[in-house]
């Protein structure tokens, strides 16, 4: 393979030194072009597509910094090596942040031109390899992601999570999209590859997808948010929209809640067929976002049935489940409207949570949780109300029993997981609304427990722990006191500096300077 190479220095001798120092026939280089414009270098670069430019910083028009920049947006692959009369930090910097192979001082030596060209080459070799090597995993891929998810293996996931970190494919959020077709079986191939051609081209580099086939005949869809900020949601609707003016197979997509690691994929899943499984009654299409409160349509889903019956699992309280299943019974008999389907929609959506708080449990037992999925992937099979409520009910009574004998999720256990959550979490908004709905408990009597047990209230809880944590990012004085107050959960900088002062005597700034002393 011969390289191209673009040389933008606004000194003709400089850059027919350049030209004469390089080893061109030894590197198999090829000069495509010279100027001692910056414009004309970035029009140069679109029309020749170099693999390597090295331009000088000072240039007319636009500076190299400026090009290197702009070329990066345009050409990602192409490499950039700068050079310099000025052995300044900002113009440094900025080399390295326009991801600039090397920064080079005059006068050019000929010795270190020629080895950041050898590093250019090296880096444009092995992002080829890295290339080649996804173009040629997808299959392997799909089987490792759909083994993973079809039997909640932890070992396929720790696999897919190496073989992502291999390729440089490891992003900032993970979700998993289910698509659901209208087809006959004929048409299910080629609405497959069509499916992954669109989401592919429209991915870009923002992220990155794998498609494969689910056990339950739809179709799998893994996207990869990489270090941007278009959300998951506009990508698949974009996708929908393409896919609309593409084919005329009618279907719809069931997208599971985002993660920030990997091994949480199966969880996104869950969600996924739990929005698939609602369109009908929520008369969604196209992209259906789960959602654990909105799923159905407001006046026919008993919503506090399902918390209800869901918080006797957490609580252990085994002697509840009878009461809340007759209120479940009369609410699906007595309510006007509902089918066979609404019930399935209903103990579907219960039993995936129950199997979430499970997947939790730092001992969870994978024999129940498999139940509780074989369930859910054959609740199709169940045609009565009854049917569905005897096994619930004795599922149930299992997974209590199991939470019991490992000392689990009783109230002391919410706590504990309370405050770990916040632990993890302190920067994020945090309410006392949303732990008690985590965790399928009534926020009043969880305050009460939690005040009981600790000590303080929760909000005081979650109030002390920042303030620990901004001490600590105070000692710090590169950390701005404003960017303090958004690391540990507050966006009013004057607020958080009234609180800080409430609890330790000083403002922020006072505390910094004696802790300096």
């Amino acid at each position: 393979m011969v390289y191209k190479v673009l040389i933008a220095d606004d000194e003709t001798w400089i850059r027919k030194g350049i030209i004469k120092a390089i080893q061109w026939e030894s590197l198999k280089l090829q000069l495509v072009g010279e100027t001692g414009d910056g414009e004309e270098a970035l029009s140069m670069s679109v029309a020749l597509q170099p693999h390597i430019i090295i331009s000088d910083v000072r240039m007319p028009s636009m500076d190299g910094l400026t090009l290197s920049e702009e070329v990066t947006k345009i050409l990602p692959n192409t490499k950039i090596i700068i050079i310099s009369g000025y052995d300044e930090f900002q113009y440094v910097k900025r080399a390295i942040n326009a991801d600039a192979v090397n920064y080079i001082l005059k006068p050019i030596n000929r010795e270190e031109i020629n080895g950041a060209i050898k590093k250019a080459i090296d880096r444009i070799e092995a992002q080829g390899q890295l290339e080649e090597l996804k173009n040629n995993i997808p299959v392997f891929m799909e089987k490792l992601i759909c083994d993973a998810l079809t039997y909640n293996d932890s070992e396929q996931l720790v696999a897919v999570k190496e073989w992502l970190k291999k390729l440089s494919l490891e992003g900032d959020e993970y979700c998993i999209a289910a698509v659901q077709t209208n087809r006959k079986l004929q048409d299910f191939k080629a609405f497959r590859n069509v499916l992954y051609n669109i989401v592919r081209n429209i991915a870009e580099a923002d992220f990155y997808v794998s498609v494969f086939d689910l056990n339950s005949g739809n179709i799998g869809i893994l996207v990869i948010r990489r270090k941007n900020e278009r959300k998951i949601e506009t990508f698949l609707k974009r996708a929908v929209l393409a896919l609309k003016k593409e084919s005329e197979v009618g279907f719809s997509i069931g997208v599971g809640n985002t993660y920030e690691h990997i091994e949480d994929i199966y969880l996104s899943y869950v969600d996924a067929i739990k929005a698939l499984d609602g369109r009908a009654a929520a008369g969604k299409d196209d992209v259906l976002l789960y959602s654990n409160d909105v799923l159905f349509i407001e006046n026919k889903y008993p919503l506090d049935l399902h918390k209800s019956y869901v918080s006797c699992i957490v609580l252990n309280e085994r002697c509840k489940i009878a009461v809340v299943l007759s209120g479940i019974e009369e609410y699906f008999e007595n309510t006007a409207g509902l089918t066979i389907h609404d019930v399935r929609k209903f103990f579907f959506s219960v039993v995936s949570d129950i199997v979430k708080i499970l997947l939790h449990h730092e001992k969870f037992n994978n024999e129940i949780i498999e139940e509780g999925f074989l369930f859910c992937n054959q609740i199709g099979g169940y045609h009565s109300l009854k049917d569905m409520m005897e096994w619930v009910k004795k599922y149930s009574l299992q997974c209590i029993s199991f939470i019991e004998n490992s000392q689990g999720a009783d109230i002391n256990n919410i706590i504990r997981l309370s405050i770990d959550y916040m632990k993890n979490h302190f920067n994020e908004e945090i309410s006392l609304h949303l732990i008690s709905s985590k965790f399928y408990i009534n926020s009043s009597y969880f305050s009460a427990a939690f005040k009981e047990k600790t000590g303080t209230t929760f909000i005081e809880f979650l109030t002390k722990l920042r303030i620990e944590k901004a001490r600590e990012l105070l000692a710090d004085t590169k950390i701005k006191v404003s960017v303090v107050s958004k690391l540990v959960g507050y966006e009013d900088g004057r607020y958080f500096s009234k609180l800080f002062k409430k609890h330790t005597g000083k403002m922020p700034t006072e505390f910094r300077e004696e802790d300096a002393l």
